[in-house]
């Protein structure tokens, strides 16, 4: 088993002016993802980091695997510090 992650079930989000918008539900809180956090969110159902990083590699093929790797692991943090996703365990 794998850690991947799952979003919050009081998150609703949409697409605003070509980036994502989530509003949690229960906190009201509102959240903008830039443009490689709306790639991600958009594209990346399963939220788990190796897709993450495969996902912003084809959109940003010249970009070094480890730059990558490091702002997905920030995306990440980022998510679950703001409770908009939490830790699952993954077959």
């Amino acid at each position: 088993m794998t850690t991947g992650l799952q979003a919050n079930p009081d998150i609703i989000w949409d697409v605003v002016d070509g980036r994502i918008v989530l509003c949690n539900l229960d906190s009201r809180a509102i959240f903008e993802l830039n443009g490689p956090g709306s790639i991600i969110w958009a594209n990346c159902p399963d939220l788990r980091a190796n897709q993450m990083i495969e996902c912003l590699r084809r959109a940003y093929p010249s970009q070094a695997r480890d730059r990558l790797t490091r702002d997905v692991a920030e995306f990440i943090a980022a998510l679950k510090s703001a409770g908009i996703v939490s830790p699952v365990e993954v077959v």
